[in-house]
């Protein structure tokens, strides 16, 4: 077995550049904390993002004065967005004391750049606390979260704009990590992610990772099958000396075709045992699907988001290709 110094030297390789986007709002800079405690963990640097939009284009027939003045108001937009940013590095001094931070202004449409910041930032790791937009304005536009769980270049850790944070130093439970399964090997491909994550957040304290798997036949054929697959992970994270001991390693199969629904009910059972401080993160694989798939269906990590109160780990298998938009750093704070 592993000891979790060596667990926690592997996670160094995964979390070593963090990009948190932040829109001036306090229920974003929630993500900050929790990034703070990833970064201490691994020696990564924290990459905080803001994000303004372009100068409007009005055409070669329109006014020069309302040219100049939209002009004026991006360079305005683009300078408070810098102050901002300086002024939260000083606000959360004590949280990020140790860590190397940087703070940039970007230009673009916000998720689209976000990404384009995180490839050319070559970040492992982006941390955002969703905010829910409702009614029409969700219908039209989702949210940055939805965007970021089905397109990031990168893994996402998503955390609720409402819900606690999760993982924190002095929690009084043990932080366990319940990764949904589907039988395929795309999805165990986050066992790893999971098994690495838990290394750097859960210190020298118990840590029990969750694997599950929801299937939606319950005949007995299906559930040997669902058993067998977890097992072949559970041998293989054995085999490999991929645990620490300080790591405990559980597995359940629940006939549940919804996996948002089975993932809730898993998280249901902790709280009931350790109480609504209960300390729980989701790990998933965002799946491969095509436009027309998830305009008809959805994609199950977003209803995974939306249906718990849990923080979300997506890994994705693919990169997108957008380009990059008027990225620049603007300052960087070293310790």
């Amino acid at each position: 077995m592993k000891d979790i110094g060596e667990m926690v030297e592997r996670s160094k390789t995964v979390f070593r550049r963090i990009i948190v986007p932040l829109d001036g709002s306090k229920k974003a800079e929630r993500a900050i904390p929790v990034a703070a405690q990833l970064a201490r963990a691994s020696g990564g640097t924290i990459v905080f993002v803001r994000v303004v939009l372009p100068p409007m284009e009005y055409g070669k027939f329109s006014a020069p004065r309302l040219n100049a003045e939209e002009k004026q108001l991006y360079e305005r937009s683009r300078s408070q967005a810098t102050s901002y940013l300086a002024a939260m590095l000083l606000n959360h001094a004590y949280e990020l004391v140790g860590i190397e931070t940087e703070i940039g202004v970007a230009t673009g449409l916000v998720a689209p750049t976000i990404f384009s910041v995180a490839r050319r930032e070559r970040a492992n790791l982006i941390v955002l606390c969703g905010q829910e937009a409702a009614g029409v304005k969700r219908l039209m536009f989702g949210s940055v979260a939805d965007e970021a769980i089905l397109h990031s270049p990168v893994p996402v850790l998503a955390l609720h704009d409402n819900g606690r944070a999760p993982f924190l130093p002095g929690a009084a439970h043990p932080l366990h990590v319940v990764v949904a399964l589907d039988g395929s090997a795309q999805s165990a491909s986050v066992v790893e992610a999971a098994v690495q994550l838990l290394a750097a957040l859960a210190g020298s304290g118990q840590a029990i990772l969750h694997l599950l798997r929801a299937i939606d036949l319950p005949r007995e054929e299906a559930l040997q099958e669902a058993e067998t697959y977890l097992k072949n992970i559970v041998d293989r994270l054995h085999a490999n000396n991929e645990l620490s001991e300080k790591i405990t390693i559980t597995t359940t199969v629940i006939a549940e075709e919804d996996v948002a629904k089975a993932i809730a009910l898993v998280g249901q059972d902790i709280e009931r045992t350790e109480g609504p401080d209960a300390n729980v993160v989701v790990v998933m694989a965002e799946e491969e699907h095509g436009k027309l798939w998830r305009l008809l269906m959805g994609s199950v990590t977003a209803w995974a988001l939306h249906s718990t109160h849990f923080p979300l780990l997506v890994v994705h298998p693919h990169a997108v290709n957008n380009d990059v938009v008027g990225h620049e750093k603007t300052l960087k704070n070293q310790p």
